[in-house]
C-alpha cells in the first residue's frame, strides 16, 4: 500500500466501501440527526454513487454540498439569580456522501495520527481490536486484554463510550494511587488490575503515569489535589483552516495536488440558513449562525478525531512537559480535563500555563463556569493573591489517594457490570437488583465528576428500556393447582366410570379439564358440573392468582413507566429519554404513549423546552412511529400463528399509534420524518380493516411516487424502502415479501421505475410466490433490461433466473444465447452442482439420517471439487493465476452421476469413497464468474500479489456454504448492498438452527471474511508488526493447500460423530462449540 498515492488509497473503491459501511453502522436514532431516505437512496446505487465520488477525488474536484442547522436538544440555562434561558445546541445535518469521504480520508490518515497522541488522551479514541489473550507479567504469562490494530473492515470508527470512558476513570483513579505511593494491599483490585493491564498495552497506549518507578522521587502522600476543567464551545472554535494543515502535516508521504484539493475541499462548511425563516432571527442567535460558521460542525461523524488532531500538537507539548513534572498528572477526554498535582501551588501554575497555551495555540476558551470543584472558578481571575489561590484550593480540592472522592469509579464499576449484563436472563431477584440499582442511578444524585447526570440518566433509561419483564404471576402455584385439578378430575372421571356398564364416563369431565388452559364452559356444561358436585374451587383459585399477578404486573409497568416520566422531567432536553419511555410504553403499555406526547405538548405550551427542540424530538418520535407501523404490521402478518394474547396487543399497539396527534413543521427534518410516518400509515391501510380498525383518512395510496431533493421516488423505491424496515433492515434470509407486500406482486411495474432492476435482483431472495405479473412489462422494455445489464454480469444473472425457474422469454432477454447454455448442463452422466443441491433439497427424509442432506457429505463434495482445481492445476500451473480460467462457479462444476442415487451411508464412510467432479475451464458457453471471485473488490490483487490464491478460497467458501445451506444460487452475491458481509447471515442462521459444526463454521468464516483477509494483508506488509493481528473471524484460510487440509482435518471429526443406529441406519451429529 505504501507505493499508493494517498490520493488513490483515500479514493479506492474498497475503502469508500468500508467507510461506507462504518458510516452506516453510526446512524442511529438519537445519536445525530440523519435523513433516512438519502441514506438509503445511496444504499441502492452504492456501487455506482461510491464509484462517482472516487472519479471526483482522483480528479481534484470532490465538492461538499452545503450543511443544514440540524437544532439538537440543550437542557436550559440558570444565571446565578435563578434566572433560565431556553437553549438549543449547535448541530448540523451532513449530507451522507460528504459522511463517507470524511471517514475515507480518517480511514487512511487516522491510525497515522492516532499513534501521535498521549496515552492519558482517551475520548474518540478509534476502535482498536481488543481479545483476551497471555501476555507476560514479569516472569510469569497470564491471559488479559490485548489491543490490535486499528480496522478498516470493522464496522467500528470509535472506541464505544462503555470502555473508553470507564477505561479513562480507572486509570485516573489509579495514577493518583501511584502519585500518593499508595501500597499494593491497600489497593483496590480493580486499581491492581488497571496498573497490570496497562504494563501488557501497545508503547503509544501505555500510561506513563502507571509504570514502575514514574514518581520514584515521591515520597508517600496522605492528600493530593484535584482540578477539572472543560472548554466552552469547542467545536465551533476549532479553526478548520488549521485543521487542513495539520492533515497535510501528519499524513506522511504520498501527497499530491489532488490530495491537498480533496482536504481543502472537505475542510470548507458551508452552512445553508434557509431553513429558517424571516422573523426567526432569534433561532439563528440561539443555533449561534448570526455570524459567519469557520468551526467543526457537530453531526460530522469523524469530527471527534478532528477535534483530538487539533488539539494533537498542544497535547504533544504537553506530554513533553509532563517529562519533567512528576508532580502533575494530566488527563484529557476530549475538551473535558482533570488535573492532579501533589501542591496547591503546583497544581496552580500548570493550570494556568495549560489555560494560556491551548487558548493561544488552538484559539479555543475555557468554560470558567465549569471549573470543579465549583469554589476554585475565581482563582483564574485578576487581583487574586497567591496565598488566597492556595487557601482555596487546600480548602476545595485536596482529596484522599486512598479514596479519591469525587474521582472514585464506584458507579462507573456499577454501570460496567450492569452493562454487561443479559437483560433477557434474568431471575426474578436478579430483575428486582437491578431494578433497585436503575433506580438509584435516576434520583440519586451523583457527582459530575465521576459521572455525568445526562449519562447517568440515559444509562439507566436505556437498560430499563431493555429488561426482560418479570410476571408477578406466580406460575409455580398454578402449575401445583392444576396438577392437583387434573389429578382430581382423573379419579372423578375414574369413578364415574365405574358406575357404567359399559365403564365409559360422562364427556363432561374432558369438558372440565378444559378449564386448565383457559377454556369457557357453557351454561349447560356449568349446570352439569354443579349437579355432578364437581368442587372448581382450584379452577377459582388458579384464575384468582392470574388476575391478581396481572394487576400487579399493570402496576409495576405503570411504576417503571413513571421512572422514565421523571427522567423526563429531570432531562426533558435528552431524545434518548423520550426514546426510551417510547419504546417501553409501546412495549408494555401502548395506551400510554399519548401522555408522552401530552408531556411533550405540555412542556411546550409552558415554555420548559426551546421550540427547536420541540420540532427536533416531534420529528425524531414520528420516524419511531413509522419504524413501529412497519414491525407490528410485519409481526401480525408473518407470525399469522401467534397467540391470542400477542395479537390482541399488536393490534392495540397499531391502535394506539394511530391515535396520535400529528404537529408537522417546515423544518426539512420534521418534513423528511412525516413522509416515512405517512408512508407507514399507507401501508397500515391496507391491513386495517383486517383487524378491526379504522383506516388514515386523507392518506395516498403507498405505492404512489414522490419528488424528495429533486430525486423521483418510484414505486420500487417505496417497496425496497418497506422491505428494508420490515425485514430489520434485510437483516432476514431470504426477504420476507409476501407478509406486507404480497399484494404487490401482481402489479405490474413501470419498465421506467428507477429502482426497479433493484427491486427485480432484491426479489430473487424474497419469498415472493412469483416475479412474472410483477416484472412482466419491464422484460418487454430496453431500457429496463440495459439498466439491469448495467448493475449485474447478465451471464451470471441468467443462471440465478433460471435456477429460480423464471421465464424463458425473461431469461433470454438478458442472454439470447442461454438456451444453447442449458443443453450443456445436466444429462445423464452428470449434474451441475446447483441442480444437486435441488434434488438434495427435495429428498423428503429427516435432515440427519439422509446421508445426502448431511454435512459429512458437504465436506466429502468439496474434497472432490478441490481434487478437480488440483488436477487442472498440474496441467500448468500458470493457470491457477488467472481467475478467467479456471472459473470455480456453481454451473461449471459437474459432478459425475454414475451410481449416485444408489449411494448410502456405508458407502460414504468407506474409506475410498469420493465425489469424482469435474469443472469446466476451457468451455466458453459456460458461466464467467464474476462474483464468486468478489473481495478483489476489496482488496485489489494489483495492490496485494501474494492475495491471488484467496480468491479461489472465497469461491470455495461460499460454494461450501451454498451446500450447506441447500441454496442452489446466492441471489445476494449479484447485488451487495453490504459489499462482501452478507454472508454472515446466512451462515449464522445455519449456526443458530444448528445445521453447521462449530469447525466448518469456522472454516468458512476463514475464506469468506474480509477481516481476516485485511489480517492477513497487515501481516505480510513489512512495516506492520506481525504480532499485531488478531484472526477475528477463525483463522484466515490462505490457498487451496489449507482449504484442504482444514476440510481433511473436518472429515475426520463429522466421521466420529456419525453413529449407527438400528436397521442400518446412521445420524449425522453436529458439533457445536459453545464458546
Amino acid at each position: 500500500m505504501n507505493n499508493m498515492l494517498l490520493i488513490e488509497q483515500v479514493a479506492a473503491l474498497n475503502n469508500l466501501i468500508l467507510s461506507w459501511r462504518k458510516v452506516e453502522n453510526t446512524l442511529k436514532k438519537g445519536e445525530i440527526w440523519f435523513d433516512e431516505l438519502e441514506v438509503f437512496n445511496l444504499k441502492l446505487n452504492l456501487i455506482p454513487n461510491l464509484t462517482q465520488m472516487s472519479q471526483e477525488m482522483l480528479k481534484g474536484r470532490y465538492k461538499m454540498q452545503k450543511i443544514l442547522p440540524a437544532p439538537y436538544p440543550k437542557g436550559p440555562k440558570t444565571d446565578d439569580e435563578g434566572n433560565m434561558t431556553l437553549q438549543v445546541r449547535q448541530a448540523f445535518y451532513v449530507n451522507i456522501r460528504d459522511q463517507v469521504a470524511w471517514m475515507a480520508l480518517y480511514n487512511i490518515i487516522g491510525p497515522k495520527i492516532e499513534k501521535l497522541m498521549p496515552a492519558w488522551s482517551y475520548g474518540n479514541r478509534l476502535g482498536l481490536t481488543f481479545w483476551k489473550g497471555e501476555v507476560k507479567d514479569g516472569g510469569k504469562v497470564k491471559t488479559d486484554w490485548i489491543h490490535g490494530p486499528y480496522r478498516r473492515t470493522s464496522p467500528y470508527f470509535y472506541m464505544k463510550w462503555t470502555h473508553s470512558w470507564p477505561l479513562y476513570r480507572r486509570r485516573i483513579t489509579a495514577s493518583i494511587k501511584r502519585m500518593a505511593h499508595v501500597k499494593e494491599e491497600d489497593m483496590d483490585e480493580t486499581d491492581i488490575e488497571t496498573i497490570n493491564s496497562n504494563n501488557a498495552e501497545k508503547d503509544y497506549l501505555k500510561l506513563k503515569y502507571l509504570e514502575n518507578g514514574y514518581f520514584k522521587d515521591h515520597g508517600e502522600y496522605s492528600k493530593l489535589y484535584w482540578l477539572g476543567m472543560d472548554l466552552t464551545k469547542f467545536y465551533q472554535d476549532v479553526n478548520m483552516t488549521h485543521v487542513a494543515e495539520l492533515i497535510c502535516k501528519y499524513s506522511g508521504e504520498g501527497q499530491n495536488e489532488n490530495f491537498k484539493k480533496l482536504v481543502n475541499s472537505l475542510t470548507k462548511f458551508e452552512v445553508d440558513c434557509s431553513v429558517f425563516k424571516d422573523g426567526e432571527e432569534d433561532y439563528v442567535r440561539d443555533m449561534q449562525l448570526d455570524a459567519a460558521f469557520t468551526g467543526l460542525p457537530t453531526g460530522l461523524i469523524v469530527a471527534g478525531a478532528i477535534a483530538n488532531l487539533y488539539l494533537l500538537e498542544t497535547d504533544r507539548i504537553v506530554d513533553k512537559e509532563l517529562e519533567s513534572s512528576r508532580d502533575i498528572i494530566h488527563f484529557r477526554y476530549v475538551d473535558d480535563h482533570v488535573f492532579v498535582s501533589t501542591k496547591p501551588k503546583i497544581l496552580y501554575q500548570w493550570v494556568s500555563k495549560y489555560i494560556e497555551l491551548i487558548e493561544s495555540r488552538n484559539n479555543v476558551k475555557v468554560n470558567i463556569d465549569k471549573f470543579e470543584p465549583k469554589p476554585v472558578k475565581g482563582i483564574f481571575k485578576e487581583g487574586i493573591s497567591e496565598d488566597e489561590i492556595e487557601k482555596i484550593i487546600e480548602e476545595n480540592c485536596s482529596i484522599n489517594p486512598q479514596y479519591p472522592s469525587p474521582l472514585m469509579t464506584q458507579s462507573l464499576m456499577k454501570v460496567s457490570q450492569l452493562g454487561k449484563l443479559n437483560m433477557e436472563l434474568l431471575t426474578k431477584n436478579e430483575y428486582n437488583l437491578v431494578m433497585t440499582d436503575l433506580k438509584e442511578m435516576l434520583v440519586t444524585d451523583i457527582p459530575e465528576q465521576e459521572i455525568k447526570k445526562v449519562t447517568r440518566i440515559s444509562f439507566a433509561c436505556s437498560l430499563i428500556a431493555r429488561l426482560s419483564f418479570q410476571s408477578e404471576v406466580d406460575y409455580e402455584k398454578i402449575h401445583q393447582l392444576k396438577r392437583e385439578w387434573y389429578d382430581y378430575i382423573l379419579e372423578m372421571k375414574k369413578q364415574d366410570a365405574a358406575k357404567h356398564d359399559n365403564n365409559i364416563p360422562d364427556t363432561i369431565y374432558d369438558e372440565a379439564l378444559l378449564l386448565l388452559w383457559d377454556g369457557e364452559l357453557n351454561e349447560a356444561q356449568k349446570k352439569k358440573i354443579a349437579d355432578l358436585n364437581i368442587n372448581i374451587t382450584k379452577v377459582d383459585e388458579i384464575k384468582r392468582i392470574i388476575k391478581e399477578g396481572e394487576r400487579r404486573d399493570r402496576q409495576k409497568r405503570k411504576s417503571i413507566l413513571n421512572l422514565l416520566y421523571k427522567s423526563i422531567e429531570e432531562l426533558p432536553e435528552r431524545e434518548k429519554v423520550w426514546m426510551r419511555a417510547y419504546q417501553y410504553a409501546l412495549r408494555y403499555m401502548p395506551s400510554e404513549l399519548n401522555h408522552l406526547y401530552r408531556e411533550l405538548d405540555w412542556l411546550h405550551n409552558n415554555g420548559k423546552i426551546h421550540q427547536l427542540t420541540f420540532e427536533y424530538l416531534d420529528s425524531m418520535l414520528a420516524t419511531m412511529e413509522a419504524d413501529s407501523i412497519f414491525s407490528i404490521l410485519q409481526n401480525l402478518e408473518f407470525y399469522a400463528d401467534q397467540s391470542k394474547e400477542l395479537r390482541n396487543l399488536n393490534i392495540d399497539r397499531l391502535k394506539s399509534i394511530m391515535n396520535l396527534r400529528e404537529k408537522k413543521c417546515d423544518r426539512y427534518y420534521s418534513h423528511t420524518a412525516y413522509v416515512m410516518l405517512h408512508k407507514a400509515k399507507s401501508i397500515y391501510n391496507i391491513y386495517c380493516k383486517k383487524y378491526g380498525l379504522e383506516p388514515v383518512k386523507e392518506t395516498e395510496e403507498y405505492d404512489k411516487f414522490i419528488d424528495y431533493h429533486n430525486n423521483r421516488l418510484d414505486t420500487s423505491y417505496w417497496i425496497l424502502w418497506g422491505l428494508w424496515k420490515a425485514n430489520h433492515r434485510m437483516t432476514h434470509d431470504p426477504l420476507s415479501f409476501n407478509a406486507l407486500f404480497g399484494k404487490f406482486a401482481d402489479k405490474p411495474l413501470s419498465p421506467t421505475d428507477e429502482q426497479a432492476p433493484t427491486l427485480f435482483l432484491t426479489l430473487l431472495n424474497s419469498d415472493v410466490p412469483s416475479l412474472e405479473k410483477m416484472f412482466e412489462n419491464c422484460f418487454k422494455e430496453k431500457c429496463f433490461v440495459k439498466r439491469l445489464g448495467n448493475i449485474v454480469n447478465a451471464d451470471e444473472l441468467s443462471f440465478v433466473m433460471y435456477e429460480q425457474g423464471l421465464p424463458i422469454t425473461f431469461i433470454e432477454a438478458i442472454n439470447k444465447n442461454f438456451s444453447n447454455k442449458i443443453k450443456r448442463l445436466t444429462n445423464k452422466s452428470r449434474i451441475v452442482l446447483p441442480d444437486f443441491i435441488k434434488r438434495v433439497k427435495e429428498k423428503k427424509d429427516e435432515e440427519g439420517l439422509n446421508v445426502w442432506k448431511s454435512e459429512y457429505v458437504c465436506v466429502k463434495l468439496m474434497l472432490g471439487i478441490v481434487k478437480s482445481i488440483e488436477d487442472l492445476y498440474r496441467e500448468d500451473p500458470i493457470r491457477l493465476m488467472n481467475l478467467e480460467y479456471i472459473n470455480v462457479h456453481p454451473t461449471n462444476i459437474f459432478i459425475i452421476s454414475k451410481n449416485l442415487e444408489k449411494t448410502s451411508w456405508h458407502d460414504v464412510l468407506s474409506e475410498n469413497f469420493q465425489f469424482e467432479v469435474e469443472i469446466k475451464s476451457r468451455d466458453r458457453n459456460l458461466v464467467s464468474s464474476l462474483y464468486y471471485t468478489y473481495p478483489s473488490t476489496l482488496f485489489k490483487d494489483n495492490q496485494f500479489t501474494f492475495l491471488h490464491e484467496r480468491h479461489y478460497v472465497y469461491a470455495l467458501g461460499l460454494i461450501f456454504l451454498q451446500l450447506l445451506s441447500k441454496r442452489p444460487s446466492l441471489p445476494w452475491i449479484m447485488n451487495r448492498p453490504d459489499c462482501g458481509f452478507e454472508w454472515n447471515l446466512l451462515l449464522g442462521k445455519l449456526l443458530d438452527d444448528g445445521k453447521i459444526s462449530s469447525c466448518n463454521y469456522r472454516l468458512i468464516k476463514g475464506c469468506l471474511s474480509p477481516s481476516s483477509t485485511e489480517a492477513y494483508i497487515m501481516n505480510n506488509l513489512e512495516h506492520e508488526p506481525k504480532d499485531d493481528i488478531v484472526w477475528r473471524d477463525g483463522e484466515i484460510v490462505l490457498n487451496l493447500e489449507d482449504f484442504k487440509k482444514r476440510l481433511i482435518d473436518n472429515e475426520e471429526l463429522l466421521r466420529k460423530n456419525v453413529v449407527s443406529l438400528l436397521e442400518q441406519q446412521y445420524r449425522q451429529i453436529i458439533e457445536i462449540d459453545l464458546l
